[in-house]
């Protein structure tokens, strides 16, 4: 990491009923000049990240944003400075959006972005973006196989189309079993399985990830703890574990039968 300071910069996921997000391009005078983002822009001493974002799209939208969830924060080095970007995902607002500072703006969908060039730090942000929204758990262990499977069914039916094999005490050979006995359903409903194991156990089960898999498309909005599950804003409530978050656990977290 380069011995510059870093920029703190507030960036806005604002996201339409039908999945669209919002892009800009960077006007003309500006480093990356021509590249599209994410609409936002440099947090000003002493201003609050929340303030800073309810701010920059005032002035380069002519909104008012209701609501904004933290989402990813992440650092890129860029050749001429280093920016730690605060993400932001924005469901509503008041206003129809429209450029202030002359620059061009498109809705595009996550997972088929057709402006270009992308400024290299949003790369990741969209393959997020393109993840299911929930991410259920695995807790067989305490549960039990057969009531782990039978809520898996009820949550695939309800709508989860992500999970996470853990339950690491289990033997290895019932580990294979149960990984099997979650992917063949899971795949029926065109849920992806992630599986935390040996390489050879995940390729034995067929998931679409084992945890030595360095595929960009792993998930990362999940704290890793077996009975909980994230979700974000208006995404569906489906879940398999019942065990739930103690007091002092993150904003976003949520248990259900």
């Amino acid at each position: 990491m380069s011995a510059q300071p870093i920029t703190e910069v507030v960036a806005a996921v604002l996201t339409q009923p039908d999945g669209r997000v919002l892009l800009a391009q960077r006007p003309a005078g500006k480093a990356y000049a021509g590249h599209w983002e994410f609409p936002g822009g440099k947090v000003e001493p002493g201003e609050s990240l929340d303030a800073a974002l309810a701010r920059e799209l005032h002035e380069e939208l002519g909104i008012v944003v209701t609501h904004p969830c933290r989402w990813i924060t992440r650092v890129f080095e860029y050749p001429h400075a280093v920016v730690r970007l605060n993400f932001f995902r924005v469901f509503e607002w008041q206003g129809e959006p429209h450029p202030h500072e002359g620059q061009l703006f498109s809705w595009q969908q996550p997972d088929a972005v057709e402006v270009t060039p992308l400024l290299p730090a949003n790369f990741p942000i969209l393959k997020a973006l393109s993840l299911p929204p929930l991410l259920g758990i695995s807790h067989a262990e305490s549960l039990g196989v057969d009531t782990f499977l039978a809520r898996l069914d009820v949550a695939l039916a309800n709508g989860l189309r992500l999970i996470q094999l853990r339950d690491k005490t289990l033997p290895e050979d019932e580990r294979l079993a149960l990984a099997r006995e979650t992917v063949r359903p899971a795949h029926r409903h065109g849920a992806r399985v992630l599986v935390k194991g040996s390489l050879a156990m995940a390729r034995a089960a067929g998931p679409d990830r084992g945890d030595n898999d360095s595929s960009p498309a792993a998930p990362r909005a999940c704290w890793s703890t077996a009975a909980w599950i994230w979700r974000a804003p208006r995404a569906p409530t489906a879940c398999i574990s019942i065990r739930p978050p103690p007091p002092d656990c993150p904003p976003g977290l949520t248990a259900a039968g």
